[in-house]
Parts: structure tokens; C-alpha cells; sequence
């Protein structure tokens, strides 16, 4: 069962390039806990102008390490995957698998979870109940025009993860906290 989704909205490949280091951390900050991998978790690095999805699915993911270098071999795989015209769908590395798609599609698949999105105009992160399983969407830099009213078409809500602005990669890693600490107090009070 799928518990978590990040999604990480990208303009095009010319600002992916221009901030390669901070997608690869955005990588390991959605699924690497500690020494291994979240199970049951996805990572969607989406491209809007290409109109294609690189889905990392962790229960499936093979030979991966959260090193940069590894971390952009496996890049390069999906960005010659997402500048090709002819592959509709593509496996670029074991469990990662490169799509060709609008963001709406994924989006209708994954429509039954709550889904959040990153706005410093949204409700604070500690003052919503999140639980498993949701959708978090975060862009890449900005958002653009479109974005926001597809999000919000599919039920999204505005989620301030933050006080200050950050980037992706951080934001990721303080729902997964979240997450984390409300599942323990969960488990914790079910145990008594």
C-alpha cells in the first residue's frame, strides 16, 4: 500500500539543470530513512513543458545510494529519457520509470489520498492532522499559472511546511518528520 507521495514540480529540463543539486537531494529526502529506504513511498520528479514523470517507486528501487554522484548518473538516464520524443514509457534504472503524461493523470490515479501542497499562504504544517496516506506537492522553484488550479481541482489544500521560504528537498523532510511523529503517537497510544 502506498503511504506516501511527493511530487516535486519541474518548469522544464533547463531549470532542472540549473538546479540538479537540489533534486538530488530532494531524492533521498523523500524515501532514505536513516540507512534504508521508506517503503511504500513514491517520488514523482514531474516536467511540466515535457509533460512527463519520473516515478520513483522505493519498493522496487534497486542500487541506489544518496550520494550525489550516483544520484546524477541516475539523472542523466532520466533526462535523456525526457528529452526523447519517441519513448512513451521508459524503466531508466530499477524502479524508476520515466512517463510520459500529464500531471493531471497522475494526479486522477492518486486522487482518493489527501493532497497538500506547499504555500507559505497555507494552514501550518503542526495545526493540520496529516495522516497516511497523502500526496505532498512541492515546485521546484515556483509555480506557474496552471499549476495551482490543477492542484487545487484535485482537492488540494495549501500547506505551509515552513515559517521561512526553503527549498524542496527541506520541505520534504518536515512532512516525512511530521508524518513520522504522528504515526508514533499513534502506535504509541494504541499499545496502551
Amino acid at each position: 500500500m502506498i503511504t506516501r507521495i511527493f511530487v516535486l514540480l519541474i518548469n522544464d529540463l533547463k531549470e532542472a539543470k540549473e538546479n540538479l543539486s537540489i533534486i538530488l537531494r530532494c531524492i533521498p529526502a523523500a524515501f532514505f530513512l536513516s540507512h534504508s529506504l521508506r517503503l511504500n513511498t513514491y517520488l514523482l520528479l514531474y516536467f511540466w513543458r515535457e509533460n512527463k514523470g519520473a516515478l520513483f517507486i522505493t519498493n522496487r528501487l534497486k542500487n541506489i545510494r544518496v550520494d550525489e554522484q550516483s544520484l546524477s548518473g541516475v539523472f542523466r538516464r532520466i533526462a535523456r529519457a525526457v528529452r526523447s520524443n519517441r519513448v512513451r514509457i521508459s524503466s531508466v534504472h530499477t524502479g524508476v520509470i520515466v512517463a510520459k503524461k500529464k500531471l493531471e493523470e497522475y494526479l486522477g490515479k492518486w486522487s482518493k489520498f489527501p493532497l497538500y501542497f506547499h504555500s507559505l499562504r497555507g494552514s501550518y504544517i503542526r495545526e493540520v492532522q496529516l495522516s497516511e496516506p497523502l500526496v505532498f506537492v512541492s515546485p521546484l522553484t515556483s509555480y506557474n499559472k496552471g499549476q495551482i488550479s490543477i492542484l487545487k481541482s484535485y482537492g488540494g489544500k495549501p500547506l505551509r511546511v515552513s515559517v521561512n521560504e526553503n527549498f524542496p528537498d527541506i520541505y520534504f523532510v518536515l512532512v516525512n518528520n511530521e508524518l513520522d511523529r504522528s504515526l508514533w503517537r499513534l502506535n504509541r497510544f494504541k499499545n496502551v
